[in-house]
């Protein structure tokens, strides 16, 4: 009998994607995959700019939550499974890119937890409010051209000064990047809206850089805007 029960329960986290691996089975442990503590130590000033940018908040954003509800409703009549799910995938990729490295049960459960979040379940907000878009997003999930990223691998702008205490210290090595300071790197999320969505639910930034400011045209990069405040690099990315 006792067999039974363990078969049982062994099949039923296999057929949900929760079965025990490297890969997480809770949004908690795919959170902790991508805890920055270690990074707001050091990094204090840092920390406190990306606490007030709408990146610290992308599973929070209304509009967000919002479509992507709106999205999962719609009917078989008006979308296809198949192109819902491009548009939820691309919902998540930039809202959440962790993800991308997540099983597929655990994908649908936060994806249910969107929904629970847009009707105001707090215990979802709360589930979901540790994964956001964050330093290791960027600077090691995102950091080089189509996800081409070594592990354990921090990719910054430029010289890296804590270069030897992020080996020493922490395990991990460090690289320059420049793909950080161009658009392109930007654009992988602040590009146009999936199929299916107006850019009315589905704000696209670079659709309105493009249109109103020309910043292709002029050959500006999006941090000349949206990183620099007072003649400084600023981390809070502010909208002008």
């Amino acid at each position: 009998m006792r067999s039974f029960i363990v078969c049982t329960i062994t099949l039923f986290l296999f057929s949900y994607g929760y079965a025990f691996s490297s890969a997480p089975a809770t949004a908690g442990e795919l959170a902790a995959q991508f805890d920055i503590t270690r990074c707001l130590k050091c990094h204090e000033e840092i920390a406190k700019e990306y606490e007030t940018s709408a990146h610290a908040v992308s599973t929070g954003n209304s509009r967000f939550l919002r479509a992507f509800r709106e999205i999962s409703g719609k009917e078989p009549d008006t979308i296809s499974a198949g192109n819902k799910k491009k548009v939820q995938k691309a919902c998540l990729s930039c809202h959440v890119p962790q993800i991308d490295t997540a099983p597929d049960g655990l994908t649908n459960y936060i994806s249910l937890l969107i929904i629970k979040s847009s009707l105001n379940d707090t215990s979802a907000q709360k589930e979901l409010a540790e994964l956001t878009v964050n330093c290791r997003v960027c600077h090691m999930m995102q950091g080089m051209p189509q996800g081409k990223v070594q592990p354990m691998t921090i990719y910054g702008p430029g010289s890296n000064e804590d270069e030897e205490s992020h080996k020493e210290e922490y395990g991990f090595d460090t690289v320059t990047s420049d793909y950080l300071l161009s658009s392109d790197f930007c654009i992988v999320c602040h590009d146009r809206c999936p199929p299916d969505l107006p850019e009315s639910m589905c704000s696209s930034l670079h659709a309105r850089a493009e249109r109103h400011y020309n910043v292709l045209r002029y050959r500006q990069p999006c941090q000349k805007c949206h990183m620099q405040e007072k003649g400084s690099v600023t981390h809070s990315f502010p909208v002008k």
